[in-house]
């Protein structure tokens, strides 16, 4: 596997990379939420823009997933200010 865990220098936008492989789509989940998906429909990562309090994980693919790399990799400056919401 080839998970992490990124944030931009500001502290407001986070990209989870879930595995490799190369952007064949990317879905927009509301207007803060993008989803990278392979040719193979997999999803590759998730960046979260505009992060706040919370980092809403409803509805997006690999939810369950998701809440997992970020439990064991969200950077300490975001994991102190911030909650995963999730299913």
């Amino acid at each position: 596997m080839s998970e992490s865990v990124k944030i931009n220098d500001v502290g407001d936008i986070l990209y989870v990379r879930l595995r490799e492989g190369k952007i064949a789509k990317t879905k927009a989940f509301e207007a803060d939420r993008l989803v990278d998906f392979d040719e193979n429909h997999q999803v590759l990562g998730v960046e979260f823009i505009g992060i706040d309090d919370q980092l809403d994980l409803r509805g997006l693919p690999d939810s369950e997933r998701l809440r997992d790399v970020l439990a064991s990799m969200m950077p300490s400056q975001l994991a102190d200010r911030c909650e995963l919401v999730a299913d």
